[in-house]
């Protein structure tokens, strides 16, 4: 698959989840009996990271290598900090993915690592600029996936369905898929 081939699936896949956030339970029960899925779980993100800082230490050995062979080269002050913040970022990447991150919807209450919270209780449904799927109750965020994740577009139908404020504004997103 090429790289055109490859975007045109991207964009198809994103047109599809700003179709299922705007029309995915329309055809549930009115009590959204029959509404039940899990979304997030997956960090996609972390497997690109790691593979980048694979890539990355294995060219700073080899670099390093050399210089210790032949006595020349520099820099490599640059590439060792650039290597630990991407250590860092990847390690926060990867306690951010094992903290569980999977939201179960199920009628109309919503669990998320081992806490239970019905629509009553779900004062908002943010998008934040991360592109994080925010639930919060009481004011304080009880769970979050990223917006790419499987099925995470249903939490924010569901809410709109429940009548729970929500704060997800993709039309910039789909005004410029459409475009394409």
């Amino acid at each position: 698959m090429n790289l055109n081939e490859q975007t045109n699936v991207m964009i198809e896949k994103k047109k599809r989840k700003l179709y299922a956030e705007l029309h995915g339970l329309d055809h549930c029960r009115e009590d959204l009996s029959d509404v039940d899925f899990l979304a997030g779980g997956k960090n996609a993100s972390l497997p690109v990271f790691s593979g980048s800082l694979g890539i990355a230490s294995f060219i700073t050995l080899r670099l390093w290598l050399r210089r210790s062979v032949t006595g020349h080269g520099g820099g490599f002050g640059v590439i060792f900090i650039l290597l630990l913040l991407m250590a860092l970022l990847c390690l926060y990447m990867w306690f951010r993915q094992s903290g569980g991150g999977k939201i179960r919807v199920n009628g109309k209450s919503l669990s998320y690592n081992g806490n239970l919270y019905s629509a009553d209780e779900i004062n908002l449904v943010k998008c934040d600029w991360l592109g994080n799927v925010c639930v919060y109750s009481g004011g304080k965020k009880v769970a979050s996936v990223s917006w790419e994740e499987e099925n995470a577009e249903l939490i924010i139908a569901w809410s709109r369905k429940c009548g729970i404020r929500t704060d997800c504004d993709h039309t910039a997103l789909n005004n410029r898929l459409s475009k394409m």
